[in-house]
């Protein structure tokens, strides 16, 4: 007994073991897979900032390069002090700045970079700029140039230049620029910006830095930044920014059809900031199941003992009730197999009495068929499971036993019978109506004729059981005649099923049944109307009537 008792502490010790690494891994499993699930809708939302921006910045410049060759459509070969002195060619330039959505201007700079006519008010004609970078650029060969944020000469406001130069070597004759204001992507670039920490950085993809925007340095940035890897399309992950360092998220991405890229991104503490909280609640959480599966481990254990003893008794009487429920099917089975032997032997004594006697020889092959049905069904129910019977098979055997019964061959079946399983006592009514309508047919309808043919239906409609009968003899005419007796029994089985039935002679014997699988609630269920008497069949041709309830 100490030696039990020890083993079921030793086996509580393991159970409190495992269950607690397994809770333990459970919880660092789901804080690892929420960290990992939250850095990645981070990176997804550093992604679609930089589509929206590299799209934006996508529109700013194609516009401005539009324009920018308007303008030098414009002037084509005409001296560029003919050009500024022309009205008309100012108001041309007036409608070129109107589609700078960003308050933009536009300004042309002959080859000693003096201004010679602009859209801007800040700026004055005859201003020199050829110490600018992007003159000097321009000047130098460049055909198109984008460069960082200059501060404007004329009124000071931070401005981002795009230019192309008219003419180039000895030809060169000067250059027209573009300048939108730093204020205009600041304003855009804050209103796009996830958080307190998240920022925007456009550079050209030689990595020069032309603008930034912080939400924590609300001021653009005009100084050079590191040379990046950026011989690729789009990059997300976690890195340091060229800016100030931090480790962010962050999403490079080049704009289509510009020499620029655009990145986005968030620090990476302030997208785990809500997983840090999530991670001490489930880890607080874990810490208490852990203590609450340990306390329960323990009462369990503790109880093991006592509820090892109930389990022992319960199996004691679930092998006697096993051996009890083996001993009662042997019995119902023995019961079945008696019942339909006495039946058998008691439609021989029947068939070699109507021989031996000189009574009616049909009334007493119609006991004999019906007997006949009844052990069909015996057998059918010791076939079956659950108290029910297949009716489809059931019907089947009934039919082809009547069918082979008939001396001179001349009944035909046509059986369409779905399987359905009704409950024994509702299928052996079904089968004494079908038995006393095949013997009918035999006996009337088939009587004068070398043949004739039986068709049985059986099917099913939501609740409803539906039988059809009918044989292709001449009909039947009023009440009365040798098969009366027999159709009468047939109108109290269908009483029995609370069916609704209908009997029908033109062209030939129709008979249609449909009665409820289950038998019904009484209390629910209305009572059978009193039928007409039932009808009979004739051997002459013509008349019929229908009777129904």
């Amino acid at each position: 007994m100490q030696s039990l008792r020890l083993s079921v502490f030793r086996l509580e010790a393991l159970i409190i073991a495992v269950a607690l690494a397994l809770l333990a891994t459970a919880v660092a499993s789901q804080i690892l897979f929420d960290r990992n699930a939250t850095l990645e809708r981070g990176m997804a939302r550093a992604e679609s900032d930089s589509r929206l921006i590299s799209e934006h910045a996508s529109v700013v410049f194609q516009t401005a390069d539009r324009i920018l060759q308007g303008t030098m459509e414009t002037i084509g070969n005409r001296p560029l002090d003919e050009v500024a002195a022309s009205g008309e060619f100012r108001e041309i330039l007036r409608q070129f700045a109107t589609d700078l959505v960003n308050s933009g201007s536009v300004s042309i700079l002959d080859r000693n970079g003096r201004l010679v006519l602009t859209t801007s008010p800040a700026m004055r004609p005859g201003t020199n700029f050829a110490d600018r970078d992007y003159f000097q650029a321009l000047a130098g060969g460049a055909a198109r140039y984008i460069g960082r944020v200059a501060v404007g000469r004329g009124g000071g406001t931070p401005i981002v230049i795009i230019g192309r130069s008219i003419g180039s070597g000895e030809s060169f004759r000067g250059i027209v620029t573009v300048g939108m204001q730093a204020q205009f992507f600041r304003d855009f670039y804050s209103s796009v910006m996830a958080g307190p920490v998240s920022s925007v950085t456009l550079m050209g993809t030689d990595g020069t830095l032309l603008a930034h925007q912080s939400r924590s340095a609300h001021e653009m940035q005009s100084r050079a930044a590191p040379a990046l890897p950026v011989d690729v399309n789009e990059v997300i992950d976690i890195r340091s920014s060229p800016v100030d360092g931090s480790e962010r998220i962050a999403a490079l991405r080049r704009v289509p059809r510009q020499p620029l890229l655009v990145s986005t991104s968030i620090a990476t503490d302030a997208v785990l900031e809500s997983w840090r909280r999530r991670s001490i609640a489930l880890g607080g959480l874990g810490l208490l199941a852990i203590g609450l599966l340990a306390a329960l481990t323990f009462v369990a254990l503790r109880s093991a003992g006592r509820e090892s003893v109930a389990l022992q008794e319960t199996r004691k009487l679930t092998d006697e009730l096993a051996v009890a429920l083996k001993r009662e099917r042997v019995m119902r089975r023995e019961h079945l197999h008696r019942t339909k032997n006495n039946l058998a032997m008691m439609i021989a004594m029947l068939q070699v009495e109507s021989r031996r006697l000189h009574v009616d020889r049909d009334a007493f092959l119609g006991t004999a068929n019906r007997i006949s049905a009844l052990a069909l069904a015996q057998q059918s129910l010791d076939q079956a499971t659950g108290g029910e019977i297949d009716c489809a098979e059931y019907l089947r055997n009934i039919a082809v036993v009547l069918a082979d019964a008939e001396p001179h061959g001349r009944v035909r079946l046509a059986l369409s019978l779905d399987p359905i399983m009704l409950p024994a006592e509702r299928a052996q009514a079904l089968g004494l109506i079908t038995n006393e309508l095949i013997t009918n047919s035999i006996k009337h309808a088939f009587r004068d004729r070398p043949s004739g043919t039986v068709t049985l239906k059986l099917g099913a409609t939501g609740t409803d059981v539906l039988f059809e009968y009918a044989d292709d003899g001449p009909g039947f005419r009023g009440p009365g005649g040798a098969d009366a007796k027999g159709l009468g029994l047939i109108r109290t089985l269908c009483g029995t099923l609370r069916g609704r039935h209908v009997a029908s002679g033109l062209r030939g014997m129709r008979f249609y049944l449909a009665f409820p699988r289950n038998e019904p609630d009484e209390a629910q269920t209305a009572p059978i109307p009193e039928t007409t008497s039932p009808p009979e069949r004739t051997q002459g041709s013509a008349t019929s009537r229908v009777a129904s309830v």
